[in-house]
């Protein structure tokens, strides 16, 4: 049997969710969506498809990723025309920035999987400022 109160319970629970996450990044729903996803591999899908899904074919897409990114970020690598595979310090240089116009997706962890390592994430989000189109972390803090 559905019940209509606790799904409409759910669905106000699910925007409180979302007006919370916006707040918390000082964001407005005018200018951004908060999407719920099963986990990093489809929230790293969903972007790859953004950046790049216009983009095929295009020889001038890039993805530049960490060595210690996420294994669902090297899955993006069929979906950009070209790749470099950075270390921390080129992605504390702006590495990858160099190549041309076309889309950019910059990716990097900010925290390895592999040994726990912390990224210093501010300042390579201020390294690709206005350089790159999306940057995204994909390992929590």
């Amino acid at each position: 049997m559905y019940n209509i109160g606790f799904s409409f319970q759910a669905l106000e629970e699910i925007r409180s969710a979302r007006r919370q996450v916006l707040e918390f990044f000082v964001a407005d729903e005018e200018d951004y969506a908060v999407i719920f996803t099963s986990g990093a591999t489809a929230s790293i899908r969903i972007v790859g498809d953004g950046v790049f899904s216009s983009s095929r074919g295009d020889s001038n897409s890039l993805l530049c990723y960490s060595r210690e990114s996420h294994t669902s970020v090297v899955g993006l690598r069929q979906m950009a025309s070209k790749t470099k595979v950075l270390s921390k310090e080129q992605l504390l240089n702006g590495a990858g920035d160099d190549d041309g116009e076309g889309r950019k997706l910059v990716a990097f962890p900010a925290m390895s999987n592999f040994c726990g390592e912390k990224f210093p994430v501010d300042e390579i989000v201020k390294t690709y400022h206005d350089k790159a189109r999306i940057k995204i972390q994909t390992s929590p803090i």
